[in-house]
């Protein structure tokens, strides 16, 4: 996973916005990717909420807090930001839960309890996924003798009664 901004608006170093008033703003050069950084004394790159952080900031300032500079591709503001401001960390979307599920196969119905990761990502999306296999055991849905007669059928000296399932669902908000 990568940090995340939690708004829409300019990544930046924080150090960049340090002195920042109402009577004495800061210009920031903004900047269109990761090479034009090092030719930027305070590079500032748009970002929408959700979308990953440029690998050499540390905080977002909001859109509605800044203003370009006529005639230059710069952006003035006239408020310093902290560290972090405005940035969802790594991992900070992530749960680790379990769910109650309900397996039917054949008319036969368990109830299984599935330790589940849900991740949110920026785009809209919600993923729930096992980060193991859960067992699935063909005697707990009556379907062992079925597995015998399959064998045979096959000529084969043996076949798992038990499977690894995993599960991997991606939810997407509609826009």
């Amino acid at each position: 996973h990568y940090h995340a901004s939690a708004m829409d608006g300019y990544a930046v170093r924080a150090r960049d916005t340090e002195g920042a008033t109402e009577t004495s703003p800061v210009a920031l050069d903004f900047v269109e990717g990761d090479a034009e950084v090092e030719r930027a004394a305070r590079p500032a790159q748009a970002v929408n909420t959700g979308h990953a952080m440029p690998s050499w900031a540390n905080a977002v300032i909001m859109i509605e807090h800044v203003q370009p500079i006529e005639g230059t591709s710069q952006l003035e503001i006239r408020a310093p930001v902290a560290p972090w401001q405005h940035v969802r960390a790594m991992g900070e979307d992530m749960v680790a839960t379990e769910l109650v599920l309900v397996l039917s196969l054949h008319g036969a119905e368990r109830e299984l309890s599935v330790p589940v990761l849900v991740i949110g990502e920026g785009d809209g999306q919600l993923q729930v996924l096992t980060p193991e296999p859960v067992l699935i055991r063909a005697e707990d849905y009556g379907l062992a003798g079925g597995i015998g007669a399959l064998r045979k059928i096959a000529g084969l000296e043996s076949i798992s009664t038990a499977v690894p399932v995993t599960v991997h669902l991606v939810f997407t908000h509609p826009d």
